[in-house]
């Protein structure tokens, strides 16, 4: 059974594959590694995990984070539950 880290880079990734079908299309793109995943802090007690994956396009990038994130732009949002 895997941890609440390893549960959270599960549904970051699928919530990734779930944003770039709904961007791009299709999810058979290739990657620039390594992605990095990191922690916002939030208040004095809470850290917000996010991931962000650069696809090898020479541009698009995706930041996978529940937190809203405006600096970033207009964010594309994904229903946990989309297929």
């Amino acid at each position: 059974m895997p941890d609440d880290r390893e549960a959270w880079r599960q549904e970051a990734v699928l919530v990734l594959a779930r944003a770039i079908r709904k961007t791009e299309g299709r999810i058979d793109l290739k990657f620039r590694m390594p992605h990095r995943v990191g922690v916002l802090p939030v208040d004095s007690e809470a850290l917000e995990p996010y991931l962000i994956a650069k696809l090898d396009n020479n541009g698009t990038t995706y930041v996978v984070c529940s937190r809203a994130l405006p600096h970033l732009g207009d964010p594309v949002c994904v229903d946990r539950s989309e297929a």
